[in-house]
C-alpha cells in the first residue's frame, strides 16, 4: 500500500485580488456571509430547486413557515448578496436564484481554496 497524503487543508483565497475565476474575493465572502444563516441556507435551497422561474414570496413563506418580516429580511440579504433577484408580476414579487452567481462562488472555492500536493 502506498503512503497516504495527509489533508491538512490550506486556504489561499487572497492569493490573487480578484480570483482565478476573476472575482473578487470580497463578494465571495458576501455571497457565503449571506449563505451562512440556516434560515437564508434554506430559503436559497428551496430556491435553487424550483429552477430559474423561481417562487412567490407567498409560496416561500408557506414551505418554510417563516414570518414576512423574517423572511424579507433575509431575501434582502440574498439579493444583496447577488444569489436572488426578484421580479414583479401583477401584484406577487417572485425570487428566483441567480445560478451563475451560485456557480461562481461553487467554481472560486474549487480553484481557490482546494488541498494542492504543491503547496508549501
Amino acid at each position: 500500500m502506498g503512503k497516504r497524503a495527509i489533508f491538512e487543508p490550506r486556504l489561499d483565497c487572497n492569493a490573487h485580488s480578484h480570483g482565478r475565476q476573476g472575482i473578487n474575493p470580497e463578494i465571495m465572502l458576501r455571497r457565503l456571509g449571506a449563505l451562512s444563516s440556516d434560515q437564508r441556507l434554506a430559503i436559497f435551497e428551496l430556491l435553487a430547486k424550483s429552477g430559474a422561474k423561481g417562487l412567490c414570496v407567498r409560496d416561500i413563506q408557506s414551505a418554510l413557515d417563516l414570518k414576512p418580516a423574517t423572511l424579507t429580511f433575509h431575501l434582502c440579504i440574498l439579493e444583496q448578496a447577488e444569489l436572488v433577484h426578484a421580479r414583479r408580476e401583477g401584484r406577487y414579487t417572485f425570487y428566483a436564484p441567480k445560478f451563475r452567481s451560485m456557480n461562481d462562488v461553487i467554481s472560486y472555492l474549487v480553484m481557490n481554496c482546494t488541498y494542492s500536493e504543491s503547496m508549501p
